[in-house]
């Protein structure tokens, strides 16, 4: 019996209308995020193979205790 008169409270405070474009809202705002969200991954991609792939020659990421192609590091 109190549902009844709740729904038409939440009808009466926000109409059909108002519904629809704050769906219409939330909508843009979740398709502007997912983009947003696109664009930080691929720019970590992007930085991530360039830290990787695209040293200087000669320039070699050795961490303490790592074994290199000739065998152990000396040092």
């Amino acid at each position: 019996m109190g549902l009844e008169n709740n729904d038409w409270y939440i009808i009466q405070i926000f109409p059909e209308e108002v519904n629809e474009m704050m769906i219409s809202k939330a909508n843009r705002l979740g398709i502007v995020l997912a983009v947003f969200l696109v664009f930080i991954l691929a720019v970590l991609l992007l930085l991530t193979y360039s830290i990787l792939y695209c040293r200087p020659p000669g320039f070699t990421v050795v961490f303490p205790g790592k074994y290199l192609a000739g065998g152990l590091q000396s040092g």
